[in-house]
């Protein structure tokens, strides 16, 4: 793993923590767990989404 990739990851546990608005924080999730390798199917599951949801 790169540096500019954990730098990203440490960036987005810094906006997850610090955001008071869900909506925000589902889409820092969501990008997290992509950066993270989880395919878009996965991340759904994870988060209690369907496909058909906009992110």
């Amino acid at each position: 793993m790169t540096n500019a990739h954990q730098n990203e990851k440490e960036n987005l546990l810094v906006a997850m923590k610090t955001t008071k608005n869900k909506r925000m924080y589902e889409r820092y999730q969501t990008i997290y767990f992509y950066v993270q390798g989880y395919s878009i199917k996965e991340i759904m599951n994870m988060i209690g989404r369907s496909e058909k949801n906009d992110l």
